[in-house]
């Protein structure tokens, strides 16, 4: 991941996701982002009005009360929102991704972990 991060350009979007608690490596990330002059966006419960450096855009929901059974409906459902606006101006290359995509999830499937 680091070394993905340390090729992003300014026309690049980080998207990131932090759910219950933040995770290690996301405060370093958004602070590469920062130095960078790349936009990020995160999508969040409401962990994300505590992160810091703040995202560029944060998409937050709640997902229940802490200590209860929390759905992924929401953000899923952002995620979702997402993956189709950018597909709609990335002359297919998103579909073409997700297709790839299939057989290695399908053998995932199959494998016994």
């Amino acid at each position: 991941l680091a070394e993905q991060v340390i090729n992003l350009r300014a026309e690049d979007v980080l998207l990131a996701f932090a759910m219950r608690k933040q995770q290690s490596g996301l405060e370093a990330l958004l602070e590469q982002t920062v130095q960078l002059g790349v936009p990020s966006i995160l999508v969040s419960d409401s962990l994300g009005l505590l992160i810091r450096p703040r995202p560029t855009l944060l998409l937050w929901a709640r997902r229940g009360i802490r200590g209860h059974f929390q759905s992924h409906a929401i953000p899923m459902t952002i995620c979702s929102a997402l993956v189709l606006t950018i597909a709609k101006h990335d002359d297919g290359r998103t579909f073409d991704s997700l297709n790839r995509l299939i057989p290695l999830v399908r053998r995932y499937e199959q494998t016994d972990i």
